[in-house]
């Protein structure tokens, strides 16, 4: 049976803070995703005048037997589902080459999709794992060997 851990984003705002912007619920799901957290469910709360003053955003992520996901550092397109929007400084994208524009068109073989949501599924594994990820830059096809951390 697979086991989860979970994780809650909350952001609120009140008569002296300012309404909760998208810019900040687009950064917190960006940054969940880079992390290999899955979003599950939400909530949003507004006053009468339609302000949003509250969001609550539940994700998930699948633990593994060493009890920890790995992480590759890099995110993808929640347009495309395939290119690399963010690569994190000194993360293990980063020191194998991966960079953003990136098209990944495979991890572990199996073809990407334009499914956000599957790709993040694909890309996630147990730390100290590889991830095998062909890519194309401009018309190079690249090939990469990524050890999750």
């Amino acid at each position: 049976m697979q086991k989860w851990e979970y994780y809650t984003y909350s952001e609120r705002s009140g008569p002296t803070v300012a309404p909760v912007s998208d810019a900040k619920i687009q950064q917190a799901l960006v940054e969940a995703g880079a992390n290999g957290w899955e979003l599950v469910s939400s909530s949003v709360g507004s006053d009468v005048n339609g302000v949003t003053t509250a969001v609550f955003l539940f994700f998930r992520r699948p633990v593994t037997d060493s009890g920890r996901t790995g992480k590759l550092g890099l995110t993808l397109s929640v347009k495309d589902g395939r290119t690399a929007t963010s690569v994190r400084p000194m993360s293990p994208a980063d020191r194998a080459g991966l960079r953003v524009g990136d098209q990944v068109t495979m991890i572990d073989g199996v073809p990407l999709g334009r499914d956000h949501a599957a790709n993040k599924r694909q890309m996630a594994g147990e730390a100290g794992s590889t991830a095998h990820i062909t890519a194309r830059r401009k018309k190079d096809t690249l090939d990469f060997e990524i050890v999750r951390e």
